[in-house]
């Protein structure tokens, strides 16, 4: 029977592992070994965390290990897994659990061939560094065949104070897809905006003072009303002339040579179309003058594509 009083162990010393194992520990759940292939990468987490056993090989996971969370990059996940079902210890009554956000537990399919249980364990987060982060309060995605697994990793989500939810594999794409818009292409965004500020002379701190309020302002619209109600600007109002004049000042500048301004204005377009389809949400239905600005992206974007094709 497999709890959460079981010895945990953790293959992978990156940034995620170190963020978990200090929330683990914070939490009294009994985390005593750390692999890594890096030997020196697992002394130095195992020496910060206290923690028993440390090594750069598989095969000493101690048997008493009963939960082992892989933390390692995603493209290492299955290799890891094939590498422990492989080996002759019984994996009857241990729970594998891996933590990437794109993929399900089918990469862990040797180990479940083993006797072993197994899931995927997501929390909607950035660890940027090795450093340890905060993460309580986030929420998690848990994904697994196995209702033993779902309870123990519901269990532990609470434990170290997570919101959770259970998603099927096929789900699980979709769900990291929705992490990346929101964030990865949410810094894209920024750094376009600033790019194009530093065209306006504003530059540095004084870029983030001037757009912070409408940042923070529009993600509170959102929370409250849903980001195709909170849609507005020239795309909302459906003012074709200043998205005109945004599309040719962005052309001007790639004629006199700014090639970051053809991705800019790729983006432009490409985003200008999908507010287009939140102010069809919106609204219900699109007006004459909408139909003309998505005639007018439609046509720069076959131009644009053009050009980056040269």
């Amino acid at each position: 029977m497999i709890d959460l009083n079981n010895e945990i162990a953790f293959i992978g010393a990156g940034k995620v592992a170190s963020s978990l194992i200090k929330s683990f520990l914070k939490n009294q759940l009994n985390v005593t070994t750390l692999i890594s292939r890096n030997i020196n990468s697992a002394k130095e987490m195992a020496v910060n965390f206290n923690l028993k056993n440390y090594s750069d090989r598989i095969e000493d996971i101690p048997l008493s290990s009963k939960i082992i969370l892989l933390t390692v990059p995603d493209d290492k996940i299955e290799e890891t897994a094939n590498r422990i079902a492989s080996g002759a210890a019984s994996l009857d009554d241990k729970l594998f659990v891996h933590l990437s956000g794109t993929y399900n537990s089918l990469l862990l399919f040797k180990l479940k061939e083993r006797g072993a249980l197994t899931a995927s364990f997501h929390i909607m987060f950035t660890f940027p560094s090795k450093r340890a982060v905060d993460f309580g309060g986030c929420y998690a995605a848990i994904e697994s065949d196995d209702e033993e697994a779902l309870k123990i990793l519901f269990q532990l989500a609470e434990k170290i104070n997570l919101k959770s939810f259970s998603l099927n594999k096929e789900e699980k794409i979709f769900y990291h897809l929705t992490g990346v818009a929101a964030s990865n292409f949410l810094s894209a965004i920024l750094f376009e905006a600033e790019k194009a500020a530093q065209q306006a002379n504003i530059k540095g701190k004084d870029f983030y003072n001037i757009v912070e309020p409408i940042i923070l302002g529009t993600l509170q619209n959102i929370k409250k009303e849903g980001a195709a109600a909170s849609v507005s600007g020239p795309i909302d109002r459906g003012d074709l002339k200043t998205v005109e004049f945004h599309i040719d000042a962005l052309k001007k500048n790639i004629s006199c040579g700014g090639k970051r301004d053809k991705i800019l204005l790729l983006n432009y377009i490409s985003n200008s179309l999908i507010l287009l389809d939140a102010v069809k949400e919106k609204k219900g239905t699109l007006s004459t003058e909408h139909e003309k600005i998505k005639l007018q992206l439609i046509s720069s974007l076959i131009e644009i594509t053009t050009i980056l094709a040269q």
